[in-house]
């Protein structure tokens, strides 16, 4: 066997898995309006029941004062037990376990008003909180031990405390967040007590061999919050209340929160060794996330003793199918998260999504169905959302054409790969190109098609993903400069300067990473943003990140800057909230303001086939949307 140890079974108390991967909890957003599980949630834990080993609920809230967000599932009541229960009966249909995991958010909620918390410290800025009282900690912990019998009666296998991250039970935990002086605050054994007395009071009332776990941080990653010696002791007295296994993750929302859900920056496997140390003082199983993505590297952390079984929540969202496929000996098939913490932002917006995969939550009207019947189809552009459009295509049965100008796929996702920690861009480029292949793609490079070569090939329908193009304001004057470039230009190498003065104008993700690459080529580099704040819209994990690492390298960055003229050695400015202008002195200067798109095909073949146009081609926007519009018009052609 290829992976022994990955797709051996193992054991959690009484329970038994078919292989060693944890799916752990994610947030879906599937919930009904009341908190109840719906026929969404139901098939969307089924659908990965089919290869993990062991799911784990997405955190399930016990009620009081704990409305996190849209779309999130409770368990405050017996009446949402019968429904829970279709949930279970779907995932052991499939000879999985289940977990159900219980939170409350504390410090890390969004309620209107004050937050609960330990001792009135929140976990966000500008965020009110309030200080629990005894009575409200004892009517907490009846909440959850509430929720563990209700878990049992819907025919759970377990359930898990949420104890990390910064949520309630996590905050009782942290000297950080827990400056009681009571017996819930203080010392070690104060601050464990509140979880603590949930276990011993979940093991009453469910009785001794219903398995519970936990959740932990293993290190807080504060200056003043609790370290890994703490995280080891949190486990061994876990062990000694019996739980069943150790769920280990890392940090919370205190400290940014790249540390709990990692951006691209983070190497496959970075906290392992948190893991092994854990490992080691305790005897029952642990199980750790650290950025696993492929079956190879779990394997090797098995086989090398870091924890007993791996986990992720992220890699089960960008492919249900990861087991079934490394099992099969697919592993060329995985589509492997990219690590773009997409789906971490969706979770405020509603249902889950995924960046890389459209049917992350499943739906009859996303099912391909092969209708194709090798009726004829042409794809012009190979960036993310041509390639999505030519793999449904390939997949229905159309017989595919894909044209790309370039010498390589990718498109935008191939220029942002060339920022030396976002190489895991390519790993769902080269996917989709291996999904091409196996398919039978046919796939034409360094080729842009006239209206007449795609005509010659008598298509059904023909996808437009010719994306789009940088913007170059002729607003401004200057812009037409020999020393005016994109990042395009700097991104692909044709513009490498060094020792220079340079300029980026606009703070979004791409012009926050070509600043990086342009510090790290020796320049002295300033970021300029004519709204109030950087990376206004983006996503806060990654820009939180991006403007740590643009920091170290001592590139500025400056808000309510607007450019209004460029000349060789010098721009114009204007400061849009005092109207004071400003001349700086510059090399050169980078526009990143966006693309544009630049399609055309419709117009040209406007009445002599069927033209849809997808990705930035039809409307700027992020790899989620250049994914979905080239998938829904692949199963609309």
């Amino acid at each position: 066997m290829k992976y022994p140890n990955l797709l051996s079974p193992a054991k959690l108390g009484p329970i038994e898995t078919k292989n060693r991967f944890v799916m752990t909890a994610m947030a879906t957003g599937t919930a009904a309006a009341d908190g109840s599980p719906t026929d969404t949630t139901v098939a969307y834990y089924r659908e990965r029941a089919k290869g993990v080993g062991l799911i784990i609920t997405g955190g399930v809230q016990i009620g009081r004062h704990t409305p996190a967000g849209k779309g999130y599932c409770f368990m405050n009541s017996d009446s949402y037990i019968e429904a829970y229960r279709r949930l279970t009966d779907a995932v052991h249909a499939e000879g999985t376990p289940i977990i159900l995991q219980i939170v409350h958010p504390g410090p890390r909620s969004h309620v209107p008003g004050p937050a609960a918390t330990p001792s009135g410290i929140p976990a966000f800025p500008h965020q009110q909180a309030y200080e629990l009282s005894k009575d409200e900690i004892h009517e907490l912990i009846e909440d959850f031990i509430n929720a563990a019998r209700r878990a049992k009666e819907a025919g759970f296998d377990g359930v898990e405390f949420h104890g990390a991250h910064n949520y309630l039970i996590h905050s009782f935990l942290s000297p950080h967040f827990n400056q009681r002086t009571d017996e819930y605050g203080g010392s070690f054994e104060n601050r464990f007590r509140f979880l603590k007395e949930i276990f011993e009071g979940a093991r009453e009332v469910v009785g001794p061999d219903f398995p519970l776990l936990a959740r932990i941080s293993a290190d807080e990653y504060l200056p003043d919050g609790h370290s890994l010696d703490d995280g080891i002791r949190i486990a061994q007295e876990l062990e000694k209340l019996g739980a069943v296994a150790i769920d280990l993750s890392v940090g919370g929302a205190s400290n940014g929160r790249s540390h709990t859900i990692e951006p691209m920056t983070y190497a496959e496997g970075w906290r392992k060794h948190l893991a092994k140390a854990v490992k080691k003082m305790v005897n029952i199983p642990v199980f750790a996330t650290t950025v696993i993505r492929h079956p190879e590297y779990a394997e090797q952390l098995l086989a090398d003793g870091y924890m007993d079984l791996v986990a992720s929540g992220r890699s089960t969202l960008a492919d249900p199918y990861w087991v079934q496929k490394t099992a099969e000996g697919r592993e060329a098939e995985i589509r492997n998260c990219i690590s773009c913490c997409r789906c971490i932002e969706s979770f405020a917006e509603g249902q889950v999504v995924c960046s890389i995969n459209p049917q992350c939550v499943p739906a009859p009207e996303k099912e391909i169905v092969k209708d194709g019947n090798g009726r004829k189809a042409v794809v012009a552009g190979g960036g993310p959302a041509g390639l999505e459009a030519a793999r449904v295509l390939g997949e229905r049965g159309f017989s595919v054409t894909l044209f790309e100008k370039r010498a390589c796929l990718g498109g935008q996702m191939e220029y942002a790969s060339h920022v030396p920690y976002k190489d895991k861009m390519l790993w769902f480029i080269d996917w989709q190109a291996r999904e091409l292949e196996r398919l039978g793609v046919e796939v034409k490079l360094g080729t842009a098609p006239s209206a007449e070569d795609i005509l010659a090939l008598n298509p059904e329908v023909v996808i437009d993903a010719t994306g789009a193009v940088p913007i170059v304001p002729a607003s401004i004057p200057g812009t037409d400069l020999p020393n005016v470039k994109t990042p395009v230009d700097v991104l692909t190498g044709a513009y490498l300067p060094t020792d220079k003065h340079i300029a980026v104008i606009g703070s979004g993700l791409t012009g926050l990473e070509t600043a990086e690459v342009l510090a790290a080529m020796g320049n002295m580099v300033k970021v300029l943003e004519m709204a109030g704040t950087i990376a206004p819209g983006g996503s806060g994990i990654n820009a939180g990140e991006a403007k740590r690492r643009l920091n170290l390298d001592n590139v500025v960055l400056q808000t309510d800057r607007q450019l209004t003229k460029i000349e060789e050695d010098r721009i114009y400015v204007t400061n849009t909230v005092t109207g004071d202008e400003y001349v700086l002195p510059v090399d050169a200067v980078i526009l990143s303001l966006g693309v544009k798109s630049q399609a055309t095909l419709e117009k040209e073949l406007e009445g002599k086939c069927r033209v849809i146009t997808v990705g930035d081609a039809a409307k700027p926007g992020r790899i989620q949307q250049a994914t979905e519009t080239g998938f829904w018009a692949a199963m609309k052609a």
